[in-house]
């Protein structure tokens, strides 16, 4: 579908004769559209389209990510935020949404264990343990959500929402630790 999607588009440009800004702004604004009505796979196949046509645009790459975010595929917001960060270095907010996909990133592995069946409802056990890789793995990952929260308010400390963050990274600080205790 996705590809379907794309090559419609293209045609129509190459018919047209212009591959330009103005096709990837009516992308960008089909895409966030797409994502106000909570529409985001087409929201996603409008950003990749767009890509294709120019891969170093920042709000394609910002968006896409916050877009994979809300699908759960933290690996390609990471991804794509972390290219949008290389475009547009200074802005605070793909630090902060960076910090959301690290974070979104390291509970998902730390949530498997949490939604197994139990093994022994009365003991509470989970079926699934973590393995100390993972238990890393998840660690790391938030980790770098902390050093990207935490990088966000260097460079907006003005922000209303500084104290929330703050809070947030003391929380995943308390997960970690947690964490490491197990061992």
């Amino acid at each position: 579908m996705k590809k379907v999607i794309f090559t419609a588009i293209l045609s129509s440009f190459f018919i047209t004769g212009c591959i330009d800004n103005s096709a990837i702004e009516k992308l960008n604004n089909s895409a966030q559209q797409y994502l106000q009505k909570s529409e985001t796979n087409k929201a996603v196949c409008m950003l990749e389209a767009s890509l294709e046509l120019n891969p170093n645009i920042y709000e394609t790459r910002y968006n896409l990510g916050v877009a994979y975010i809300e699908l759960k595929d933290y690996n390609s917001a990471i991804k794509n935020l972390k290219s949008a960060m290389e475009i547009k270095e200074d802005s605070p907010n793909t630090y902060y949404t960076l910090g959301v996909a690290f974070e979104g990133a390291g509970y998902e592995i730390l949530d498997k264990s949490k939604n197994d069946e139990y093994e022994n409802v009365e003991e509470n056990k989970p079926k699934t343990k973590l393995s100390d890789d993972e238990i890393k793995e998840a660690n790391a990952l938030l980790e770098s959500a902390i050093e990207a929260y935490e990088t966000y308010i260097k460079k907006s400390p003005e922000s209303e929402d500084v104290e929330s963050v703050q809070n947030q990274i003391i929380s995943i600080k308390n997960t970690i630790s947690k964490y490491q205790e197990v061992k």
